[in-house]
């Protein structure tokens, strides 16, 4: 028996039940398969940044996530001796959140699994393993097992492939990981009821031992500790050896242990993400060294840049062409944050003697200059996305075309206090800044942008009020103009992921700038070369 879906994801974990959210909010028919019974039970990611609250935003899902998540925590380093050598505590919130925020993997995918319920066109199948895969011209069919070993034939326009390092789907479309796995091993210690009250996260640069200690929310804490190649790993699970180590770094050795857990890392990225129907999301596409804390995030960019763009496609507002952007867009910041991780943890992990010293005393010496202080702090040395070609129109034409938009708090006629994408939903908008947006907006309100449902939002600067008789279907003052102050009044095409398409001066003339837009649509619907076809039995 054949059961018929819009997309199939393979995999129940964040990325899987994140995709989940953002196509069901799309109206997407969309079914999640899982081998496990149940989403997972114990710790694993445990930091999440500011764009991947505001993926969780634009699923509908950010009050439930929150709930569990422990807000805006810092870092500070300090050396074998307890000087310390960092302090990186941003106090931006130019996407709408703070960029270092803490949270716990079971609590996260078990809020994002509950409220699945409330997304129409949204189902879950756990205990369910994929066996094959086949695409063809139209279609792909999954063959799936559960756990009694009745066989079943599920059928989909797309399939997502969320199943982690090991993921079946790639393996599927002939993908490979190509990179670097490390030796080096690290000790995980996940905590509850923790004793120790501080919350910023603390790196421990001790070349006999390096270390993380690692605030979360409700009482949990987590430690890192890195072995030597001559240690064994079953020394170190034992909780005799894990209580001294716990005692060297505050009052917790005596808390609950939660897990404890030996792993490497991996620096590997597959050398193909997709072919026409297939896509490989989060870890299944790329994998990355824990020094950043971006894995988990990374893959929420992943989901949040392609499912609109599938949505479109099945809708039929797009032609299948959009789809080609999503490895071209999402692969270079990807392998960016990878290797500022593999720096990262080349920098931390310094050998014994006269190395340590000078990494130490060279750390101290830049972070005694402003400049260098500040752009650590704020977090300035993380890589944005900054995409050059892909779903783009006049790439190159501004320093906003293939950038994430700011996220400012906008106050509207009404005196409320709104974050930006409250105000223009799940699809395109188009947002017209200036003194005149108003006006503007009126104007470009009645052009045809080939965008079904595009949103029109009016921002005027700080210093001017809103006119309550010209646009008000969508206006808001610019609290702290994030999008600057200047007189010019501009038009920025915002795609569903909130990256910037397109950005220009407006010249009251709107059917000119609708006609770009319409030309990057209609691109979309020109023929794609041939992907070869997947097929895969387990």
């Amino acid at each position: 028996m054949i059961s018929d879906f819009d997309v199939i994801v393979v995999g129940a974990g964040p990325t899987g039940l994140t995709m989940g959210h953002l196509l069901g909010k799309m109206g997407i028919r969309t079914l999640i398969i899982e081998r496990n019974k149940e989403t997972v039970a114990q710790p694993r990611a445990v930091s999440i940044d500011d764009e991947a609250l505001r993926t969780m935003q634009a699923a509908g899902v950010l009050q439930e996530v929150l709930a569990d998540v422990a807000l805006d925590y810092g870092l500070a380093s300090f050396d074998a001796s307890g000087r310390q050598l960092q302090a990186v505590h941003p106090t931006t919130r130019e996407y709408g959140f703070p960029r270092r925020n803490a949270f716990v993997q079971p609590l996260l995918e078990g809020a994002l699994n509950r409220s699945l319920v409330s997304k129409a066109g949204v189902s879950t199948l756990f205990s369910t393993r994929c066996i094959g895969i086949s695409e063809s011209g139209e279609h792909v069919d999954v063959r799936v097992v559960d756990a009694d070993g009745k066989e079943r034939e599920l059928r989909s326009r797309f399939v997502i492939g969320a199943d982690g390092a090991s993921s079946f789907v790639r393996q599927s479309i002939g993908a490979t990981l190509e990179g670097a796995t490390f030796d080096q091993r690290w000790l995980i210690i996940d905590l509850e009821n923790t004793k120790d009250r501080f919350r910023e996260s603390i790196g421990y640069f001790d070349p006999a031992r390096p270390a993380v200690n690692l605030p979360g929310p409700d009482g949990r804490r987590r430690f890192e500790f890195m072995l030597h190649p001559h240690e064994k790993d079953t020394d170190f699970l034992d909780d005799k050896v894990i209580r001294e180590l716990l005692s060297r770094y505050g009052p917790d050795q005596d808390a609950h242990i939660v897990r404890k857990q030996v792993y490497g890392f991996h620096a590997r990225v597959a050398d193909r993400w997709q072919t026409r129907r297939i896509f490989l999301c989060g870890d299944a596409a790329h994998l990355s060294p824990p020094f950043a804390g971006q894995g988990v995030n990374s893959a929420f960019r992943d989901v949040h840049n392609l499912s609109w763009k599938i949505a479109a496609v099945v809708r039929g507002d797009m032609g299948p062409g959009v789809l080609s952007s999503y490895q071209v867009e999402r692969e270079p910041h990807a392998r960016a944050l990878i290797d500022m991780a593999v720096k990262n943890g080349k920098h931390f992990m310094v050998k014994p003697g006269l190395h340590a010293r000078l990494a130490n005393l060279g750390t101290r010496l830049a972070m005694m200059i402003p400049s260098v202080a500040e752009h650590y702090a704020q977090m300035k040395n993380k890589p944005k996305g900054s995409y050059t070609q892909g779903f783009l129109a006049g790439a190159g034409s501004s320093e906003r075309v293939g950038r994430l938009a700011p996220q400012p708090t906008l106050e509207t006629l009404d005196r409320r206090l709104h974050l930006m994408d409250e105000l223009i939903g799940v699809g395109f908008a188009l947002l017209v800044i200036g003194i005149d947006a108003q006006e503007a907006a009126a104007t470009l309100a009645a052009a045809d942008w080939k965008l079904p449902g595009v949103r029109v939002l009016a921002i005027v600067p700080r210093n001017y009020n809103l006119h309550r008789s010209i646009w008000t279907q969508g206006a808001g003052r610019d609290i702290n103009d994030a999008f600057g102050a200047d007189a010019n009044t501009r038009v920025l095409l915002l795609r569903p992921d909130r990256y910037v398409a397109f950005d220009a001066p407006y010249a009251h003339n709107p059917e000119q700038l609708a006609q770009r837009v319409r030309a990057l649509v209609e691109t979309t619907f020109e023929p794609v070369s041939e992907a070869p076809s997947a097929s895969s039995t387990g």
